[in-house]
């Protein structure tokens, strides 16, 4: 089984199973703040179990995420790097990030000091 490095965690995930079930399996949120409470249930419409892949192997995009991930606040957020978890399978091991803000799209930018 293929491991997933997410939050501080190692986890190991199951490929069958989309990435936001095994990280909920696993007590590893892909949501921050209300996003816990609000949110599609894994059907790809809300953007908020939104994560960034720095490194490793998933499945191509579905159209769903293709499309959730093309309008804000994620305006191109597949050339940027981010998944939808709810919509993603892991294929090898693996080294994701959830930013700040509601979507998890803002990252601490430590070169200027500022969030982007």
């Amino acid at each position: 089984m293929p491991t997933l490095i997410f939050k501080g965690k190692k986890i190991e995930i199951d490929q069958s199973k989309t990435l936001r079930n095994q990280l909920i399996k696993h007590g590893v949120s892909p949501h921050n703040y209300a996003a816990e409470i609000i949110n599609c249930r894994g059907i790809g419409t809300c953007g908020t179990c939104a994560i960034k892949i720095v490194d490793g192997l998933y499945t191509p995009p579905t159209r769903q995420e293709k499309w959730r991930l093309n309008f804000p606040p994620f305006k191109n957020g597949l050339q940027a790097g981010f998944r939808l978890s709810c919509q993603t399978r892991i294929l090898s091991d693996s080294i994701a990030e959830k930013g700040i803000g509601f979507w998890g799209e803002k990252f601490y930018d430590k070169r200027t000091s500022s969030v982007g």
